[in-house]
């Protein structure tokens, strides 16, 4: 049986995501299409996804990287978007996932290099996660995922827009907080 990533996409009204807008998109107002936050649902198949599903975000408000329910997500979000990505992995890829991303719980987030990206610096730190640099670690070094060519990204200036443009398919599966 073929299993897949499951990613999600946010866009809150926070100071750190207006930063994130301007950055990215040269504006301050969300118009539905753009994204501040992303992160992944660990479930190995779209018909497990449930309010309940652990995901695995990195934060600057709870301090780091850490796993959470949706249900979290939900609700300080008004726009969440779920994406399958396009290529499948194994149950081994999975589960290897799963091991990497437990390693990286509870290390900070990485303010510093958030604040690099925009002043065009690279001021990552080798122990902090940023949210988009958590998840694509996860996906390159846990997954093995083959469906992005590696080569083209440095993982500390992966932004949220970035997994955004990577093959993956938009899921609509009208999940609500309980």
């Amino acid at each position: 049986m073929p299993y897949h990533i499951y990613g999600f996409y946010t866009c809150s009204n926070s100071l750190l995501s207006k930063a994130v807008l301007l950055q990215n998109y040269g504006t301050l107002k969300y118009n539905g299409s753009q994204v501040t936050h992303s992160g992944l649902i660990l479930e190995p198949d779209k018909s497990l996804i449930t309010p309940d599903s652990l995901v695995f975000e990195s934060t600057l408000k709870y301090g780091g990287v850490r796993f959470t329910t949706l249900k979290s997500i939900i609700h300080r979000n008004a726009n969440l978007t779920i994406t399958e990505y396009n290529e499948p992995i194994t149950l081994g890829q999975y589960d290897s996932m799963l091991d990497v991303a437990h390693k990286l719980e509870g290390l900070p987030y990485d303010l510093k290099g958030i604040i690099g990206l925009a002043a065009h610096e690279d001021w990552q730190e080798e122990d902090m996660f940023f949210c988009s640099e958590a998840k694509a670690f996860v996906m390159k070094n846990g997954a093995k995922y083959k469906g992005i060519d590696w080569d083209k990204y440095k993982l500390s200036r992966i932004t949220p827009r970035i997994n955004r443009s990577w093959q993956q398919t938009k899921i609509d599966l009208k999940l609500k907080a309980a």
